[in-house]
């Protein structure tokens, strides 16, 4: 029986939504916080249909905020560790001098680009979770599979952002590497950046995923939204590239027929 009184068969009962046990960041004034992150990057990993199906469309802002902070604050110290690490397995491979060029100059300026990322990914993070999911969110209406608002686009990008942590983390173990020796830097990184490139492959499935469960629509649709935004922003970066080696070739024919 619906909130209004009305009758479900069957059939429609289970195929109808139901937002009674969402995901564990959501339950963790009971679960705790640790167990609600643990829960939430375990489920969108291990089982995303699951997990992704149980996310609210019209649920709060807040939730996703406070866990795409945390867990692109995890990248952001990872890619400052990592960039101070790679200061510190330059040097010992110049010859064991502190920075690549022995100046003290060079190391204080990479602990504070490390710093400022610290601070800058997360806040890029966030922002940029909005300005996807808008985009993505027009080409899901473009295929007709936009139900559950852009709220609920929005939402689902979020949580899915998230597992990025894992790279974060090896990004960490690699700057720390660079103190020990250059060669524990390089291997960490390699390994950091190729899972980077996988990760990026499952999330493109994890966003046709969670776009067909938070919109109840089909496969194709969501794949068609996640296919128009990617084939649009090729498209987009191509021209510009056109446009940009065009303008070069006028002012360069123009100069030479100076």
């Amino acid at each position: 029986m619906t909130p209004a009184g009305e009758l479900y068969c069957a059939r429609c009962a289970s195929l109808t939504p139901s937002y009674d046990d969402p995901i564990p960041w959501e339950q963790r004034g009971e679960i705790g916080w640790g167990m609600g992150l643990w829960g939430t990057l375990r489920g969108v990993f291990f089982s995303p249909v699951e997990t992704l199906r149980r996310i609210d469309p019209q649920g709060p802002w807040l939730d996703p905020i406070l866990f795409l902070l945390i867990t692109s604050t995890v990248v952001g110290l990872g890619v400052g560790v990592q960039m101070i690490g790679q200061t510190f397995s330059m040097g010992e491979a110049f010859g064991g001098a502190p920075t690549p060029f022995g100046a003290g100059e060079t190391l204080g300026f990479t602990v504070g680009m490390g710093v400022g990322a610290f601070f800058l990914v997360p806040l890029g993070s966030l922002l940029g979770s909005f300005v996807t999911a808008g985009l993505l969110h027009l080409c899901a209406m473009i295929v007709g599979g936009a139900e559950g608002g852009y709220r609920g686009t929005w939402r689902v990008i979020a949580y899915i952002n998230g597992i990025q942590v894992v790279t974060g983390l090896l990004m960490v173990l690699a700057g720390l590497g660079g103190f020990v020796h250059a060669y524990v830097y390089w291997g960490f990184y390699i390994l950091s950046q190729l899972f980077s490139m996988g990760m990026g492959l499952y999330v493109l499935v994890l966003w046709v995923l969670g776009l067909r469960e938070v919109h109840r629509t089909t496969t194709g649709r969501a794949l068609g939204a996640v296919g128009i935004f990617f084939g649009a922003g090729f498209l987009l970066c191509c021209g510009a590239y056109a446009l940009i080696v065009g303008a070069a070739l006028f002012a360069f024919q123009g100069m030479a027929g100076q």
